[in-house]
Parts: C-alpha cells; structure tokens; sequence
C-alpha cells in the first residue's frame, strides 16, 4: 500500500487456455511454446502440421484458419490460442467460458460502482477487485452490474474472504444447479484444482504436465510483480444453499489474473535514505513469495545476495519449533510473504524483544493489534476506523515517503530539543557562575549582572535564541 500507487489494473490473464497480455502495459511477450505433433483422433497416425496421411480429412482452425485433422484439440491449436495480444484479447473462446469466468470474478467483488454528485460512476472498495471488475468490463464488454442484478438474493450466497483459506468463494443458483465459485491464492487453491476449463467451455482433466505448466503461469506471472489470482468452479451437488463454506477439492481453473501495481517513483530513494539513516525496512505482505521478492526488489527492500524471504508458513513453523533459528536469519530476513496479521504482530514482537525500536504500517481491522504493539503505529487515511484508531499517526496520502518525512522530523525534534536544552544549560550556567564569583571576588559584594541585567539575559537572549535552535528544519544528514 504504503510502496506502490493502488492504481491496480490486470495487465495479464490465463483465461479458459488463452493467455493474454493487455495492451499498453508494457509487459514483455514470453516465447510461445515450440508447436508439437498431435494424434489423429480417429486413426492415431502423428500429425505434422497439415492433415492426417490415413483419412486425410480436414477441419479449419479457429484461430489461424489452417487446415487441420478433425477434432484434433491439440498442441497446434494451442500454441495460436496460448499467446494473445491486440484489442480482441478472448476472440474465439466460447461463450459459456467467458460466463462463468465473468460470474466467478464478479460474485466473489465486494467492491461497488457509486454514483456521484457530478453524474459519473466511480468503484469504489478494494483496489484489486476494483482492477478485476474494470478488466471484465473493458475487455469482455460485460456490465458487472447486470451480471451482479442478474442474481437476486436468493440465488447466491456469498463467503466472505478467509485470511487463513486466502480465498472468497460464492454458491450461486445457475439454470437450476449449484455453482461454487472461488477467488484466491493460486498456489494453494491449484492443489484443489483436478479439471480445468478449456477454450470451448468444457472441463478437461489436469495431468502432471498441465499442473506444471499452471504453475509456470503464476510465477511468471509473481516474477513480473505482479498480484496472481486464480478463478475456479465448481458443480454441486446440492439442491440447498450450504450452510458453511464448501470445502471443494474438485475445482475447475477457469482463469489466472495478475494484477500490477506499480511501485511509486519516489519510493526507492525514499528506502535507501532509511537504509542510510540505520532502519531496517522489511515488507510483510499477504502477496505470494515471487510477486512479494519482486515488488521488494524494485523497492530497494530486498536484496538476493544478502536477503532472505520467508513465506508464513516457513515463519510460523520456526516460532513454535525452533524459535532460536528465527531469532538468528531474523536479521537477514527483509520479506515474509503470505503472512497472516499475527505474523505481523509476531514479527514485531521479536524485534522488540531484540531492543529495536519497531514502526509498522496497516490499513485493515487485523493489523490493529501489530499497529497497536509497534513502539510508532503508522495508519493509512484509506483504511479502516480501528486500524486508525489503534495507530500513532495517520498517513494522509498513503505514501512510504510519508513515513521517511515523519522520521526526518521526529529526529529533527529531537534534536532541536537537545540543542535547545544545550544552549539554555550554557547560558544560566556561565550567568550564574559569573554572579557568584563575580559577588564572591568583589570587594563590595556586588553582582557584576544588575537583576534587570540577568532579566534581559532570560527573557531576551535566552528565549529568542532559543527558538530560533527550536524551529531549525530538518535536513538530510538526520
């Protein structure tokens, strides 16, 4: 929040077997796969490129209309499909795929289009859900609003997000059967994952080497920086709405978004002028490792020769096994990924217990008790009222630099207060030396300082010097 600008746009996407690339984004094209032979459905002979040798009969592909075996779904077909750019990014997937892709990112939003005083339309809510209902409507032409009037309250059941599950998942009523429908991390929902949804609309099995490739999408896509989401369904057998969240595990990948958030401008300068100043930056986040390790690398937070990143799980594990071994790569560890806000409360807690003074950052209801703790709560202006209430100062821009200036000043008080007290102490000092000896060497007793001498010293010289060290600004050597 407090690094990049919460401008979140979805600059990449695996939908239905198309993997696209927003234009404008400047996201780099990845080499396509090298084409592949295929089977011939009917006569199992290979195919080169063109036509099956045995029944020579032949179809057109969809996408780059070259004559190809019949029913021949296959590695050739893939490859057009796979790699996507331009305007028309889903030209040639089937309806029913961009349905229920459109369904799952929709129902699991909270994020709401509110009417304004002018007369336009702004989202507001979450900054990632905010990305996501934007893609849908710029690049499928789907109004999130009808899809969401589509539904009424009692065709679908929404489950709130689980920090634990790192999912959102809704059960909604569609042509008269139950539909899960789930949004969250990608690397622990694709475990759940045994079908996945291909470019015609149907449900393919995931073998050992489409897992493989699954994954190879997400980190691609986490190296990048970018937030990685998975979209998936799911059919119930149900005929009730569940009381509980189900718990599914034979779900079908319909899409993988990643989302980018850029890193501010300013925030590197900004990090390396702490690192400079002796503060120790690190990023907590609930991200996944890559796209944690990559923003941070950008950031000037993390630094692969020296660093270390730990996932939750890895920091939750070594805290009730092993606590010595975390309290050793504590100072090497400058990213904790897919953390929970105990994590974070954690965290502080060791550094504390180390005799380091510990700021913290946060914008949700969970980070109250580490804003809490930490010796200076910082909270964002866009967060919740119990997270501000539970912090020391308010961010009013939501900026890291925010945070570097606040040091910059605190500092800068600190020290003008110390040179304040260092004058005040000189100045009575050698005023009441002097009177004293001055008295005590005079052969008439006297004062070498009248009283309205000594008078004019305080409330004169004393006080406007003194100020004028007071209200000194800060600089940078702070």
């Amino acid at each position: 929040g407090t690094l990049t600008t919460n401008r979140m746009t979805v600059v990449q996407a695996w939908v239905a077997e198309r993997r696209v690339i927003v234009p404008g984004t400047g996201i780099p094209r990845p080499n396509p796969r090298p084409k592949a032979s295929v089977d011939c459905h009917r006569c199992q002979t290979e195919l080169g490129v063109v036509q099956c040798e045995t029944c020579r009969k032949q179809i057109l592909c969809p996408t780059c209309n070259e004559e190809i075996h019949k029913g021949t779904w296959d590695n050739h077909v893939r490859v057009q499909l796979e790699m996507q750019q331009g305007e028309n990014l889903f030209e040639g997937l089937e309806e029913d795929a961009l349905k229920f892709f459109a369904l799952a990112c929709v129902m699991n939003c909270t994020a709401e289009e509110k009417l304004l005083s002018d007369g336009t339309t702004r989202w507001e809510g979450n900054s990632t859900e905010i990305a996501v209902l934007r893609f849908i409507q710029e690049r499928l032409g789907l109004d999130p609003r009808n899809i969401r009037h589509a539904y009424r309250d009692g065709d679908v059941k929404t489950f709130p997000f689980n920090s634990d599950k790192k999912m959102m998942s809704s059960v909604v009523r569609n042509s008269g059967k139950l539909v899960l429908l789930v949004k969250g991390a990608p690397e622990i929902m694709l475990a759940n994952c045994s079908r996945y949804l291909t470019y015609q609309g149907k449900a393919q099995r995931i073998d050992d080497e489409k897992r493989d490739y699954l994954k190879a999408v997400v980190t691609d896509m986490a190296l990048l920086g970018n937030r990685v989401l998975l979209v998936a369904m799911a059919e119930l057998t149900d005929t009730e709405f569940p009381a509980e969240e189900p718990a599914n595990s034979e779900l079908v990948v319909v899409a993988i978004l990643g989302i980018q958030d850029p890193i501010r401008p300013e925030v590197p300068l900004a990090v390396a002028k702490c690192q400079r100043a002796g503060i120790f930056v690190r990023m907590v986040t609930g991200d996944n490792k890559q796209t944690a390790m990559s923003i941070a690398e950008k950031a000037g937070i993390f630094h692969k020769e020296t660093g270390l990143a730990l996932e939750g799980k890895e920091f939750r594990d070594l805290f009730e096994n092993d606590p010595e071994k975390l309290k050793h790569l504590l100072p090497r560890m400058q990213v904790l990924a897919r953390s929970t806000p105990m994590d974070k409360h954690t965290l502080v807690k060791l550094i504390q217990e180390e005799g380091a003074v510990t700021a913290v950052t946060g914008d949700g209801t969970n980070d109250a008790p580490a804003l809490k703790l930490a010796d200076v709560g910082f909270a964002m202006r866009s967060g919740t009222d119990i997270a501000t209430a539970a912090s020391d100062i308010v961010l009013l821009d939501d900026n890291f630099v925010s945070v570097v200036n606040a040091v910059r000043w605190g500092r800068n008080v600190n020290d003008n207060i110390r040179k304040f007290i260092q004058f005040q102490v000189t100045v009575n000092i050698v005023g009441v030396a002097l009177t004293f000896i001055g008295a005590a060497l005079s052969e008439n007793n006297l004062s070498p300082l009248t009283p309205v001498q000594l008078l004019w010293l305080n409330l004169i010289m004393d006080t406007l010097a003194a100020l004028a060290l007071a209200t000194e600004q800060p600089s940078e050597e702070l």
